[in-house]
């Protein structure tokens, strides 16, 4: 079964591969071998589990199974990143007053009930996860991701985004107030910029720049749709976006908070660096 579920993932790698690689023609090389390694799924290349990850497994499943919430805590590697708007869990006694939210009844009889031999795949140097990276463990034996969102949680990112949506649509210019939700927000020494998602698909992102010294309540001074996000593990991300022989790109490392987040505006000129600017502030949603 192991065999099989890995030429699968190899055979779901090569067709990517041939979709986008068009994008050579866009990117520096260096970069777009990069992108193409992030932005593929991480967990497709997995195998059986490990003798020496087995103990690591058994301690976390057998703390849910008692409910030991403590214990659970302690195995967690912080921050924990939860679904934008909602804050990364920074600490222990967070995830303890956060616990339902995210560890719901459904999580718990996942991870409780999984088979360790079946349900648990490891991918090598990263470490283990549970039914294609619903629960990420590190080599450590902590616990770095939670890919499931209760809803509980679900309904917070709900509200939190009308609520913010509403207050940020009131200091932007009529032409870019048509947005399902903020992602990024940059400033750099020359520029204003902000990433927006447009439409359902979380991947129609759309670019909306400004000189530095001109109010968002101002017309824009560039609009670019369809833009793409490649992220290598949920905190560092880098944006594309296209317009004809320019390429303009962000760069975002969050550490986990979005209060710390950096960042750096790259624009690529017929496929070689033109213009470099790191950010002065980054909030990263």
């Amino acid at each position: 079964m192991k065999l099989i579920q890995i030429s699968e993932g190899q055979m779901l790698l090569n067709n990517k591969v041939k979709l986008i690689n068009y994008s050579l023609r866009q990117l520096p090389l260096l970069v777009f071998v990069v992108l193409l390694i992030v932005s593929i799924y991480p967990y497709k290349s997995v195998q059986a589990i490990e003798p020496n990850q087995i103990p690591q497994v058994q301690k976390i499943v057998e703390a849910f199974k008692q409910n030991n919430r403590i214990a659970v805590a302690k195995l967690v590697s912080y921050p924990l990143l939860r679904q934008a708007p909602l804050t990364p869990i920074r600490t222990e006694h967070e995830l303890l007053s956060r616990y339902d939210e995210v560890f719901d009844q459904v999580l718990l009889r996942t991870i409780t009930q999984s088979n360790i031999y079946t349900d648990w795949d490891s991918i090598g140097w990263r470490g283990v996860i549970l039914n294609n990276g619903i629960v990420a463990i590190d080599p450590d034996g902590n616990i770095t991701e939670v890919n499931y969102h209760s809803p509980r949680e679900q309904a917070l990112v709900n509200k939190l985004n009308s609520n913010s949506v509403a207050k940020g649509r009131r200091s932007l210019h009529r032409s870019v107030t048509d947005y399902k939700q903020a992602v990024v927000e940059l400033t750099t020494p020359r520029f204003r910029i902000r990433v927006d998602n447009v439409g359902d698909d979380k991947r129609n992102l759309r670019y909306t720049a400004w000189p530095v010294n001109k109010n968002t309540s101002e017309a824009p001074d560039l609009i670019l749709n369809n833009g793409r996000v490649y992220s290598s593990n949920g905190r560092n991300q880098h944006y594309v976006f296209n317009n004809g022989n320019y390429s303009y790109q962000l760069n975002i490392n969050s550490n986990g908070l979005s209060s710390h987040a950096t960042g750096s505006l790259v624009v690529v000129k017929n496929g070689k660096p033109w213009l470099r600017e790191k950010a002065t502030k980054v909030i990263h949603r």
